[in-house]
C-alpha cells in the first residue's frame, strides 16, 4: 500500500486529543479561509438544490403512448433470415434463399429446415459449384419466380412468386403501391425481392419520416405521405455494403 494512503495502528496505541485538536484547527482555518474569499468577493454560497420556480416554463399535457410502430417497422425475423455475405454475383439466388427462409424454414414462419444456397441450387438441378456458375448471365425476374416455386414444388408446399409492381407495366400509383407495401411487409407469408440497378436485396420494414417535427411521435394514420419522406429498410446480401440500409421511397420509384 502506498504510504500516503497506508493506515496501521499499533497495538496499546491510542491518539492524542492534542492530534484531534490540531485537525480541527486546520479545517476550521479552511473553512474561514473560503468565506473570506466569498466575501472579498461579493459571492453567495451555493444553496443546496434547485431554484423555486415560480411559472411552469412549458405546459406539459399528459397523452396516451402513441403506436409509433406503425411508422417505423422492422421485421427481425426478415433480418435474420438474410443469408449474408453471397457468392460473388449470386445475389439473385441468395435472396431467394432468404426469402424462402422467411417463409418456409424454421428461421422465420414456417417449419422446413433453412435452405443454404449451396443446397438451393443443388435441389434446383445445378450440378456446378456455386461459385462456377455465371449468375450474371441468365438470373432474372422470371427466373427467380420460376427457382421459388420450384423449391415450393420440391417441399410439396403452396407458394406463389409474381411481380409486385414494375411502374412501366402497372396501372398502379406509387402512392397506392406504398400503401400496400407498408401492409404487405407486415405479412408473414409474403416476401419481397428488391431488383434494383444489378443487384437484388430484400426490403424488410419501412420507417416513414414525417416534414413536420412536430409530429414527430405521430401515428402513421396522422401522418399524411405525401408530406413525409418514407424510406425502404432494406435487408442487404453483400457483405460491401451495409448488412441493413435505407432507401427513399422516392428513388425506388425512379429506380423502378
Amino acid at each position: 500500500i502506498p504510504r500516503a494512503i497506508s493506515i496501521s495502528k499499533r497495538a496499546g496505541s491510542s491518539h492524542s486529543p492534542r492530534s484531534h485538536r490540531s485537525r480541527g484547527n486546520s479545517v476550521d482555518n479552511k473553512e474561514n479561509q473560503v468565506k473570506r474569499s466569498i466575501k472579498k468577493c461579493n459571492l453567495k454560497p451555493p444553496q443546496p438544490g434547485l431554484p423555486p420556480i415560480s411559472k411552469p416554463a412549458v405546459s406539459i399535457k399528459t397523452m396516451g403512448k402513441p403506436d409509433i410502430g406503425t411508422r417505423k417497422y422492422t421485421d427481425l425475423k426478415r433480418w435474420f433470415c438474410i443469408s449474408r455475405p453471397q457468392h460473388p454475383k449470386a445475389c439473385g439466388i441468395t435472396s431467394l434463399v432468404s426469402c424462402w427462409n422467411f417463409l418456409c424454414s424454421e428461421l422465420g414462419n414456417g417449419t422446413q429446415p433453412y435452405l443454404t444456397p449451396e443446397v438451393a441450387i443443388q435441389i434446383l438441378g445445378y450440378e456446378k459449384e456455386i461459385t462456377k456458375i455465371e449468375w450474371g448471365q441468365f438470373t432474372g425476374n422470371k427466373m427467380i419466380m420460376q427457382w421459388f416455386e420450384k423449391l415450393c414444388q420440391y417441399f410439396k408446399l403452396k407458394g406463389k412468386a409474381r411481380m409486385y409492381w414494375k411502374k412501366d407495366c402497372a396501372h398502379a400509383e406509387p402512392e397506392t403501391v406504398l400503401k400496400n407495401y407498408l401492409a404487405d411487409i407486415r405479412n408473414p407469408r409474403k416476401a419481397f425481392i428488391y431488383h434494383c440497378h444489378n443487384h437484388y436485396f430484400s426490403p424488410i420494414g419501412y420507417d416513414v419520416t414525417t416534414n413536420d417535427p412536430a409530429l414527430g411521435y405521430a401515428e402513421l394514420k396522422d401522418c399524411n405521405l405525401n408530406d413525409s419522406t418514407p424510406w425502404i429498410i432494406i435487408g442487404e446480401t453483400s457483405r460491401k455494403q451495409p448488412g441493413m440500409h435505407f432507401i427513399k421511397w422516392k428513388d425506388v420509384v425512379a429506380d423502378i
